[in-house]
């Protein structure tokens, strides 16, 4: 089944959204977000609601953050976020505990 970033991520996030916390299934999600093919097409809005869907639901995944934070770099300098996706992107990281100096760093240089 062939399934994009955005479809991924709305996935994710209709899933926390519905406050229906199945580690299973968001690892399976986390396994195919960070997939080669479609880790690169994750734009800031993919990135930020899957992020904030592991956050909400309270379930780590170490590995999606640090796949995803080059991403976020290079979206966050090329593209722009919104102050509420940076705002966002940074609760998800503080409610999983995950903590990157290189992404802090770059969203205190972009607020």
């Amino acid at each position: 089944v062939k399934i994009t970033s955005w479809g991924l991520s709305r996935a994710a996030w209709a899933v926390a959204t519905m406050r229906y916390k199945n580690p299973d299934l968001m690892a399976t999600l986390a396994e195919r977000a960070t997939s080669p093919a479609l880790l690169p097409t994750f734009d800031a809005q993919a990135s930020t609601n899957l992020l904030w869907a592991y956050a909400a639901l309270g379930i780590e995944s170490p590995r999606l953050y640090r796949a995803l934070e080059p991403q976020i770099a290079n979206n966050l300098v090329t593209y722009g976020y919104s102050a509420e996706t940076v705002s966002t992107l940074a609760w998800s990281a503080a409610r999983m505990g995950y903590y990157s100096k290189d992404l802090m760093e770059l969203l205190n240089w972009y607020i």
